[in-house]
C-alpha cells in the first residue's frame, strides 16, 4: 500500500518544530518504503503524488539515493530499491529473535553430522538465509547470512511451501510458474511427489535438485495463524547423507528443532 504523506512510527504526522528530528532524511525513508511498498517501479510523479512532495525535492531526494545506491531507475525511468536496501534488510533479519533462538540447536545439529544446518525466510521467489551453521566439507561454501537460492528448487523453498495452507501455495506455484517457467517444469515433479509424502513424515526431501551431489530435507517454522514465517534445512553430500539417513536420524530432529522455534 502506498503511503499519501510522511508519518512517524505511530502514524502522525512528521514534528517540523523537534529541534532532533532531520525531516530530509524521513523524507528519503519514507520514498524507500514507497519504492518498497509498491507492486511496481515509481515514476517520480507518482511518488510526488503519494508523499505530498513537491517533484523537484521528490528527484533530488531520488537522485541521491540512486548515487548512494539505495535506489535504481529502469529503463522506464522509474524508481524501486536497489541493492544497498537489501544488504540492510540482510543485516536486519540476521539479527531477527528466530535467528538468536535458533543459533543453540543449528549449532547441536552440525556438531553431530558433517552437513549444513540452515534458516531463511522468503522473498517472493526466493529464499534468503538469516542463519547458517556448517559441519563439515561443504558443496556451497559461499552460502551465508543473505544469500539466496531458488524457491522452487532449495529444500529451502520446499521446507516453507510445505507449510503453507493449500491456497496459498496453489497461488505461490502459478506465480512461480508464470515468471520461471522452466524451472517450474524442471521441478514440478520431485517437488510435488515431496508435498505429497510431506504430511505422513513432518519434513521435506529434496534430492538433488538444488544440486547433484547434495542431499536435504527441511521443516517449516510456523507462526501465527497457521502461516510458516521461516523455514529450517539440513543438507549435505549425497554419498554421506542418504534419503534413508535423513529420514531416520536427522528428519526427527530437525521437526523437533522447528517446533521449538515456532509460534502459536
Amino acid at each position: 500500500m502506498i503511503r499519501k504523506k510522511i508519518e512517524t512510527e505511530d502514524g502522525n504526522d512528521l514534528d517540523e518544530k523537534d529541534p532532533l528530528f532531520v525531516t530530509a532524511l524521513a523524507r528519503g525513508l519514507n520514498i524507500l518504503l514507497l519504492c518498497g511498498e509498491s507492486p511496481a517501479a515509481l515514476t517520480v510523479s507518482q511518488i510526488a503524488k503519494a508523499s505530498g512532495l513537491p517533484q523537484p525535492t521528490v528527484w533530488r531526494l531520488c537522485h541521491t539515493m540512486i548515487k548512494l545506491g539505495f535506489l535504481e531507475r529502469t529503463d522506464e525511468d522509474r524508481m524501486r530499491p536497489a541493492l544497498a536496501v537489501l544488504r540492510l534488510g540482510h543485516a536486519a533479519i540476521a539479527r531477527r529473535p528466530l535467528a538468536e533462538l535458533a543459533k543453540p540447536g543449528m549449532d547441536a545439529l552440525a556438531r553431530r553430522y558433517p552437513g549444513a544446518v540452515s534458516l531463511g525466510v522468503r522473498q517472493e521467489l526466493e529464499m534468503v538465509y538469516i542463519h547458517r551453521v556448517e559441519g563439515g566439507a561443504i558443496i556451497f561454501s559461499d552460502l551465508r547470512i543473505g544469500s539466496h537460492v531458488s524457491l522452487l528448487a532449495s529444500a529451502m523453498g520446499w521446507g516453507l511451501l510445505a507449510g503453507l495452507p493449500e491456497k496459498e501455495r496453489a497461488a505461490l506455484l502459478r506465480t512461480a510458474r508464470q515468471r520461471m517457467p522452466e524451472e517450474y517444469e524442471r521441478v514440478q515433479k520431485p517437488l510435488t511427489a515431496a508435498l505429497a509424502r510431506f504430511p505422513s513424515k513432518g519434513w521435506i526431501l529434496n534430492k538433488g535438485v538444488l544440486h547433484p551431489e547434495i542431499n536435504a530435507i527441511s521443516v517449516p517454522v510456523m507462526g501465527p495463524g497457521g502461516t510458516p514465517v521461516a523455514s529450517l534445512s539440513f543438507g549435505g553430500s549425497r554419498s554421506r547423507f542418504s534419503p534413508q539417513l535423513l529420514d531416520r536420524e536427522i528428519g526427527p530432529q530437525l521437526v523437533e528443532l522447528a517446533q521449538s522455534l515456532s509460534i502459536a
